[in-house]
């Protein structure tokens, strides 16, 4: 039995959704950004509750989003202007890969579970990122932004790992410029940032794995990076740009989005190795969505994408290489119609996946059709009720999920909200190292990785039921919200690390359990008031807690050993 409790105080200005079928949605205005004095999209997440974010080195997060996966599976998915964006690593997704600049995002919406018309992922989570459309002519910026934080002691104060525990951001470096009108818009954008590990521990482990991968490497910074980025030291150096491009036809609009992503000599920690890797990452990405109007309450919406993710050693002095190619393709239609008192949305989708290495695989092709609806009804002045139901289907398997919701106004300032839902998930859309290594990928093998699956991977099932009241007054209100989730056919990696001081790196075989069950139990509350304009504050605190659960299960409840 684990438990895993946190409190979260922050005056940032977020505003939160009614619960729905699309999930609670959180929303970080383009106000809130600037005053939380953020510098990277994932330093949101960390006051976004209750998405219980783990990081082991300040760049790449790991949410659970409102407990509905496992502590650090990486299954959620990153969309900017409606546009799905492939910035997924094996068990890392790469948050800071999206190709804007924080200063031209308008907001960032955080979900805990898929919505209506999200035909392209049954995953439990999703962050959309609305950048903004350039309507006055011509639109140029740019910011710069670096810190090197101090006066934290770190966890370690007492002990002699002490560590400053604090991480140097930057220089971090953007420019933007766009031209648009009332009813288009074109805008470009670049970036460049790099990421340094000042973490003593981190620092040790990743210097000793620069010498190990890059042994003798003495290749030079390109001029352009020479003034300010050293390639001999690890850290990560990332760049992007981006075209984004848009035409409204009556009041939607109809947009386009090409853009290149890349990431050098970013050390991530993968835990099935239990140490940093390098990772050389390029993305490139062609996609197209809209929306039409076929009536006065009738619309057609679309979305196309097309993908190319390549790990390779880059620049030619790695003595690790991914040697690792995934192609993407995805369209997806839904249809949707919205009354005074009611909404239904009929959603399907097609995408497939290819994967290229030079190891023989078993499968490296993978075809996804899914299909759904939901609806939401208005039964009269106090309730609203609403259901959801999907497919997905893949190489002759299939998951499915149903859900349902009811929102009762007892009075006008007090909400009550239930809601209920069963949603499974196909294994292959995981997209991990432990599918490709079971069809053959060799990389975990020969490096060395011992590790072993115990049996066939099957769908994992998650029950969920939630429980919220919500009171908002002249000044201010509370929140309240009470969940319990059950999964059933889960896998789980179990490892037993061995710290080697000397390196600062863990060596542990790795074992993923199949067919495992737990429970986990949430309480959620939130005070908020207003003043106002001048006077506000917002305090929340979240509580997770796992019981009767498989022992393989309970274990995910203990710390990641990634900064110890």
């Amino acid at each position: 039995m684990r438990a895993l409790a946190w409190i979260i105080a922050t005056t940032l200005l977020v505003s939160l959704a009614d619960e729905s079928v699309a999930g609670r949605r959180v929303t970080v205005t383009r106000e809130a950004i600037r005053a939380l004095g953020a510098t990277r999209l994932h330093d949101l997440i960390a006051v976004t509750e209750p998405w219980n974010p783990q990081s082991n080195d300040g760049y790449t997060v790991s949410p659970t989003p409102r407990a509905l996966s496992l502590p650090r599976a990486a299954q959620w998915a990153v969309f900017l202007n409606g546009q799905r964006l492939d910035v997924t690593v094996f068990d890392a997704v790469h948050l800071e890969m999206v190709p804007v600049s924080l200063a031209e995002i308008d907001s960032v919406v955080f979900c805990d579970e898929s919505g209506p018309g999200t035909s392209w992922d049954s995953g439990r989570g999703r962050v959309e990122i609305f950048a903004a459309r350039a309507r006055g002519g011509w639109n140029a910026g740019g910011a710069v932004s670096a810190a090197n934080e101090s006066g934290d002691p770190g966890p370690w104060r007492y002990t002699d790992r002490t560590t400053p525990n604090v991480d140097g951001i930057g220089p971090d470096g953007s420019l933007w410029v766009s031209c648009g009108a009332s009813r288009w818009y074109a805008a470009l954008s670049a970036s460049l940032a790099q990421h340094p590990y000042t973490d003593n521990a981190m620092r040790e482990r990743t210097v000793t794995a620069l010498r190990t991968y890059r042994p003798g490497a003495t290749t030079p910074a390109s001029d352009a990076t020479a003034w300010f980025y050293d390639p001999t030291w690890p850290a990560v150096l990332r760049t992007s740009a981006s075209l984004r491009a848009g035409v409204r036809a009556g009041s939607r609009w109809q947009e386009a989005l090409v853009s290149v992503q890349d990431a050098r000599r970013y050390f991530h920690y993968s835990e099935p190795f239990g140490r940093e890797l390098p990772t050389d990452q390029r993305v490139t990405t062609f996609a197209l969505s809209g929306r039409a109007g076929l009536a006065a309450n009738l619309s057609l919406g679309y979305h196309a994408s097309a993908s190319e993710s390549q790990l390779s050693d880059q620049d030619g002095v790695l003595a690790f290489d991914y040697d690792w190619e995934t192609r993407r393709a995805r369209g997806d239609v839904d249809l949707a119609r919205a009354g005074r008192d009611s909404r239904v949305v009929l959603f399907a989708g097609i995408e497939e996946r290819r994967a290229a290495t030079t190891d023989s695989l078993s499968r490296d092709e993978d075809t996804f059709v899914r299909a759904g609806l939901t609806a939401e009804r208005r039964l009269g002045a106090r309730w609203r009720v609403g259901l959801d139901a999907a497919g997905t289907f893949s190489n002759g398997d299939a998951a499915a999920s149903l859900g349902a919701t009811a929102n009762w106004t007892v009075r006008q300032a007090d909400t009550l909200r239930a809601r209920v839902r069963v949603a499974q998930r196909l294994f292959v859309e995981d997209d991990n190292l432990w599918l490709w290594s079971e069809r053959g990928y060799d990389l975990l093998a020969r490096n060395g990785v011992s590790y072993t699956i115990d049996g066939p991977v099957t769908n994992t099932t998650v029950s969920s039921a939630d429980l919220g009241w919500t009171s908002r007054g002249m000044l201010g209100g509370v929140d309240v919200d009470l969940g319990v989730r059950r999964f059933d056919d889960a896998y789980v990696e179990q490892r037993a690390f061995a710290f080697d001081p000397t390196t600062c790196a863990f060596v542990s075989p790795t074992r993923v359990t199949t067919g495992r069950t737990g429970h986990v139990a949430l309480v959620r509350t939130r005070l908020w008031h207003g003043l106002g304009s001048n006077s506000w504050a917002d305090f929340s605190w979240t509580y997770h807690e796992e019981f009767n659960s498989d022992d393989a299960f309970g274990a995910l409840g203990g710390p990641s050993p990634g900064t110890a």
